[in-house]
């Protein structure tokens, strides 16, 4: 899952359910910027950390394409 700092992840729920009914591993990257703050940063991180087996925060867009690379995503 990706997502970016500041956003609603609701649907993180939902992809998230499916995949622990079917032992899937999930992992969700949050793109946050140098503007989003602790907060904002932390908030995101409440409503994906029930749903995600791994969290990454990452400032930078290039970081979610290697990510994705490394995982064969």
């Amino acid at each position: 899952m990706v997502a970016s700092a500041g956003e609603n992840a609701g649907a993180a729920a939902i992809i998230g359910e499916a995949c622990n009914l079917r032992h899937v591993m999930t992992t969700a990257l949050i793109l946050g910027t140098a503007s989003s703050s602790d907060e904002t940063l932390s908030k995101m991180l409440a409503q994906l950390r029930p749903h995600a087996m791994m969290l990454v925060i990452s400032s930078a867009d290039e970081y979610i394409k290697d990510m994705l690379t490394a995982l064969r995503a």
